[in-house]
């Protein structure tokens, strides 16, 4: 006598539930990078901070998880220009310097 198939291999079933907990993980886990990449490109003292974060941001596009538009986003809601934020601490202290006093 044969056994029958579901015997002979164990079944595994992943839950809606599952689906919808490991999503929620991701999505969490997500804005979390987001956030700490954009505040690091905003309040960054040091031009090894803001390449750090610069880097991750890159290693993310590498790995088809392209964040840019969400940490753009969140560095608007700082209330930073998005151009200024991808900028290194240094040259941004470099063109505040350069400007003329308005006085």
């Amino acid at each position: 006598m044969s056994k029958p198939p579901e015997a002979e291999q164990p079944v595994t079933r992943v839950t809606a539930l599952d689906v919808s907990a490991y999503r929620a993980a991701l999505t969490s886990y997500r804005n979390i990078v987001v956030a700490h990449i954009a505040w690091t490109l905003v309040y960054a003292e040091t031009d090894e901070e803001h390449v750090g974060a610069c880097q991750l941001a890159a290693s993310l596009d590498k790995a088809g998880l392209n964040v840019d538009t969400e940490i753009e986003q969140r560095v608007d809601e700082i209330g930073c220009a998005v151009t200024t934020a991808w900028k290194r601490p240094s040259i941004r202290r470099a063109e505040r310097d350069s400007e003329p006093a308005p006085f």
